[in-house]
């Protein structure tokens, strides 16, 4: 249940913690299976990093807004 949390409200951490257990599992000998772990683990920080390089992008848009209200807060594109 906890899992399921922190997938709802911190993705990266969570895609942090799951690829950690998952190479965890790798090195287990005893577990020999047909999992392709190297790219579910890829797969699976790659959903962190997704999540983490659009929240980047959202910021410098606002950002970028922010200055342009500075510099020409009469802009028609402002009124949007």
């Amino acid at each position: 249940m906890a899992d399921n949390v922190l997938y709802e409200t911190d993705v990266l951490a969570w895609s942090e913690q799951q690829a950690g257990a998952l190479r965890e599992l790798a090195f287990r000998r005893d577990l020999r299976n047909a999992l392709d772990l190297d790219h579910i683990l890829e797969e699976i920080e790659d959903v962190g990093q997704s999540q983490k390089n659009a929240v980047k992008s959202f910021s410098r848009l606002i950002l970028g807004r922010a200055v342009w209200c500075i510099v020409d807060p009469d802009a028609p594109g402002l009124r949007h």
